[in-house]
């Protein structure tokens, strides 16, 4: 069931004697558990949120039947999920990364370059993994002097090649 399946965060450890949970959000958007009716494990369990807060970086949520920190032992380090249906918006030409990987990815006379194997996430901006017919691997700055056009139905990038390439 995965496959359709995209991570929004990353079960931690117990918080309390209630049975809340410390989940790391694997989001740019911690706050949507405030509004989320429930997660999904990988093989599609489907957990009901009862609460969530954002704190210190973390999500602290409470699960309905997971009422005692010790029922969270098998679940650490366990993802939880959401349908794409369940994704929240975001703006015109932003994507999620799921969404990228894939793409071919030419340079700007048109020559078939390799395909978007991965994306960074380095902080300060990202990185767009390429890898190339040869089999070797292109790091391009997800930024707009490398990045000239993203066409998602044509599932296409064009991008400026890196000088030190």
């Amino acid at each position: 069931m995965k496959d359709n399946l995209i991570a929004v965060a990353r079960i931690s450890s117990a918080h309390g004697v209630r049975g809340e949970v410390k989940l790391l959000p694997l989001t740019d958007f911690p706050h949507r558990f405030e509004s989320t009716k429930y997660l999904l494990l990988a093989d599609g369990t489907k957990l009901v949120l009862e609460s969530a807060r954002v704190h210190k970086g973390m999500v602290l949520a409470k699960f309905q039947g997971f009422d005692t920190p010790e029922v969270w032992l098998d679940y650490r380090q366990k993802e939880l999920y959401v349908t794409e249906e369940d994704l929240m918006p975001l703006p015109a030409g932003q994507y999620y990364i799921y969404q990228m990987i894939g793409l071919a990815v030419f340079d700007e006379q048109g020559t078939l370059l390799g395909e978007l194997s991965d994306v960074l996430q380095t902080g300060s901006n990202d990185v767009y993994a390429v890898k190339l017919t040869d089999g070797e691997e292109l790091l391009i700055p997800a930024i707009e002097r490398f990045v000239k056009q993203i066409d998602m139905a044509a599932r296409k990038m064009i991008v400026v090649v890196p000088e030190y390439w």
